[in-house]
């Protein structure tokens, strides 16, 4: 006999709305209420009742398509989360940890194409960063740590040119920033000193 249904991961369906204090959602497996909570508009619980199950919970879109699709385990989001557009197309891939953002994650702009990738830990931008343009080339490329920008940062233009230059330090300015003109020469030197501008050099466009 088959025991795949004693080892299948459970499907949660949250049914999302607005009331006065905030948000309330529903929680239904097998289209049953399994619990509900109310939240203000910053995320805090107001009000709980019953226990959400450990499994996957969607949320849906008004046209029926799936929003959001997320990994529960112990009463926290906990695993892989997934964002789609309205059409059905992925939006971002992030992972939470106990109910926090923790780990790789990935955005895309509706054709497909990679818009950033990042990292967090414990809820903070923490690791490298890139974004990109719309025709996938390097818009920005950086690093956080605790949620601060510390360390290189780099912009480019869409034909991958060098924009600007520099480095961070917790999150201020650090040292030598370059700006350049399209064409490539120098349109400004700036050094800084734990964020504060010390002297500023500007170059005419050749």
């Amino acid at each position: 006999m088959s025991n795949g249904e004693s080892n299948s991961v459970e499907q949660i369906t949250k049914v999302v709305s607005h009331v006065k204090d905030g948000l309330l959602a529903i929680y239904y497996c097998d289209n049953e209420e399994k619990a509900s909570e109310v939240r203000r508009q910053n995320g805090t619980v107001i009000h709980r009742t019953g226990s959400i199950p450990d499994g996957i919970i969607k949320e849906y879109y008004s046209n029926g398509t799936v929003r959001k699709s997320v990994e529960f385990k112990d009463g926290f989001e906990h695993g892989l989360c997934v964002e789609y557009y309205p059409g059905g197309e992925t939006f971002e891939e992030c992972h939470y940890r106990r109910g926090v953002l923790h780990g790789p994650s990935k955005t895309y702009r509706q054709d497909g194409l990679l818009w950033m990738e990042t990292n967090y830990k414990n809820g903070r931008l923490h690791g490298p960063f890139t974004g990109y343009f719309d025709n996938g080339s390097v818009e920005i490329r950086t690093e956080y740590i605790n949620g601060s920008l510390h360390g290189s940062y780099i912009a480019y233009d869409k034909q991958g040119f060098v924009m600007e230059e520099g480095t961070f330090v917790k999150g201020r300015k650090q040292g030598t920033y370059r700006v350049y003109h399209y064409t490539g020469h120098p349109s400004r030197i700036e050094k800084y000193k734990q964020g504060i501008l010390v002297c500023c050099e500007e170059f005419d466009e050749d």
